[in-house]
């Protein structure tokens, strides 16, 4: 910087002459400008990764902005084409200023690992009440007509036949605290319907 129109004043002015064509220099410094990175993060999805989260700045000086900055801001590291899960950095680039010295600081990608689904509990393919006791969805018609036989004629045991399926046996073992008789089925493989095709035969 050059400084020039020196002038004089005061009582004592006339008593000096000075060097009109001095000059002297000012040094002025370039302010310190940080431009960081923002972190970004990701779930693995097996796509790369490109580019970055924008970034921040800290240094403007006199009410200034990003407004005074040439070039275009690019990222760099290990974050471009990163694909499996970790950290890795993003380095802004790019940019500059006249009256500014730029340091640019890294930000951080994360990307996280899939989330995996927890397993479904398999779906029981056998009735939660076993073949066989009273309250059995597949032989229940059976099952109360045998409890009614039972009760009014005494036998001690029932031969059910399942529409379609092997025949059932249920067998008589005394009167339960209810009054019923209680009973013990023997259950053939395979499913039972709920509806006898017949009566059965009662001993």
């Amino acid at each position: 910087m050059n400084s020039s129109s020196i002038l004089l004043s005061g009582d004592a002015a006339a008593n000096y002459t000075y060097n009109t064509a001095a000059t002297t220099l000012a040094n002025i410094t370039q302010a310190t400008l940080n431009i960081t990175a923002n972190n970004a993060s990701k779930a693995y999805n097996g796509q790369t990764y490109s580019g970055g989260n924008g970034v921040s700045y800290t240094g403007f000086v006199n009410g200034e902005d990003s407004a005074v900055l040439t070039g275009t801001l690019t990222y760099g590291g290990t974050s471009q084409r990163a694909v499996t899960a970790g950290n890795y950095t993003i380095t802004p680039a790019g940019l500059s200023a006249d009256n500014y010295t730029i340091t640019f600081i890294n930000g951080t990608l994360t990307v996280t690992s899939p989330t995996i689904p927890p397993t479904p509990t398999p779906t029981p393919t056998t009735p939660s009440t076993p073949l066989g006791s009273l309250t059995s969805p597949a032989y229940g018609a059976a099952i109360a007509y045998a409890q009614r036989q039972a009760q009014t004629t005494g036998h001690s045991s029932f031969f059910g036949q399942s529409a379609g399926e092997a025949p059932l046996t249920i067998l008589g073992t005394g009167l339960n605290t209810s009054g019923y008789p209680a009973l013990t089925v023997l259950v053939p493989d395979g499913p039972g319907t709920a509806e006898p095709a017949k009566p059965g035969v009662a001993e």
